[in-house]
């Protein structure tokens, strides 16, 4: 068994491409069962977080020789999903953009929803999508694997610096900066805003920006 403690950018999926795991084989061993209860997205862990991940097991299989045998291999899959919004957070459909994942770029366009679905390596680690709006182009960098649990400080600030709200996502004590981009929020989910983040808040907050 190895104890691999979680750094920046960690998540179960690219620990299991790296280690040749499926991440369901890693996530739902008995050793992570404290780390489970904890952490209710196996893609959304704390860095410095310990997760076991056991030895691969040997599979024999008997078949007789001098025939040919198909085997089929499961893999690890990743989807990449993104909501493109304007300045007011509305819904940007259908606008043509590019996105790269670690040097590798593929278009599309966003649906009726804003909404950009791919599906992207397991074991990504950055990334950037450019589009255009009203004539300017948008870079936007994609750090993958980034966000911290909802349950911390930085993890709410994380996410709603990812919605557009002025807030940096750093480190440190709730400070008037972060308290002004909550009680934006709050105010435009009909929150009652109070610049905290409270249970209420946490909980709209981890379901608008889908984790």
């Amino acid at each position: 068994m190895i104890e691999h403690e979680i750094q920046p950018g960690d998540c179960v999926t690219s620990l299991a491409h790296q280690y040749g795991l499926l991440w369901e084989t890693i996530w739902d061993h008995p050793a992570n069962s404290a780390l489970r209860q904890r952490r209710a997205n196996p893609n959304v862990l704390q860095p410095g977080d310990i997760l076991s991940v056991p030895e691969p097991e040997v599979k024999e299989l008997s078949k007789p020789t001098e025939q040919r045998h198909k085997f089929v291999l499961k893999t690890n899959r990743a989807k990449l999903r993104l909501k493109l919004v304007d300045y007011k957070h509305r819904p940007l459909a259908n606008v043509a953009y590019r996105l790269t994942i670690d040097g590798e770029s593929q278009t599309g366009a966003s649906d009726g929803d804003g909404m950009v679905e791919h599906p992207i390596p397991p074991g990504a680690r950055a990334g950037e999508i450019r589009y255009t709006v009203d004539g300017k182009e948008v870079v936007k960098r994609l750090a993958l694997g980034h966000v911290d649990p909802i349950e911390t400080l930085k993890g709410v600030r994380e996410r709603l610096a990812n919605l557009g709200h002025a807030c940096q996502a750093n480190e440190g004590p709730l400070d008037d900066r972060t308290r002004a981009a909550i009680r934006e929020f709050q105010k435009k989910h009909r929150l009652t805003a109070t610049g905290e983040p409270d249970d209420a808040t946490r909980t709209k907050l981890k379901d608008v920006h889908g984790c």
